[in-house]
């Protein structure tokens, strides 16, 4: 049985936390950038394309992430908030979300930029 714990939530200032799960994004996308980087250099791939292709992983990632956050979890809230919370990108993000973003991005940069 794997046991059950609560890391809290740090408030920083005003509307801003700082959740574990997101905390444990940054550093995935951090740690996987380097990755990344370091096998494009071993594999002689142009260390600007391997640039621009994380960005365009990770701009339209977090950008879908929260859009799937707030469609399929918590409609609720467009309804009390309006649309506009579709573009209050600190309020939740959804890692299904951010799989698809990153795959779009990725895929409009090989398809029509590179």
């Amino acid at each position: 049985m794997i046991p059950a714990f609560h890391i809290p939530t740090i408030t920083l200032f005003g509307p801003f936390k700082l959740q574990p799960f997101g905390l444990l994004v940054a550093t995935g996308i951090l740690v996987g950038a380097k990755f990344a980087q370091r096998r494009a250099e071993r594999e002689n791939v142009d260390l600007d394309v391997m640039n621009a292709v994380i960005a365009w992983a990770v701009i339209p990632g977090f950008i879908m992430a929260h859009w799937v956050s707030i469609l399929f979890y918590f409609p609720e809230r467009i309804a009390e908030e309006g649309w506009v919370v579709m573009l209050m990108f600190w309020s939740g993000i959804s890692s299904y979300g951010g799989f698809i973003g990153a795959l779009m991005g990725v895929t409009i940069y090989f398809k029509f930029i590179n």
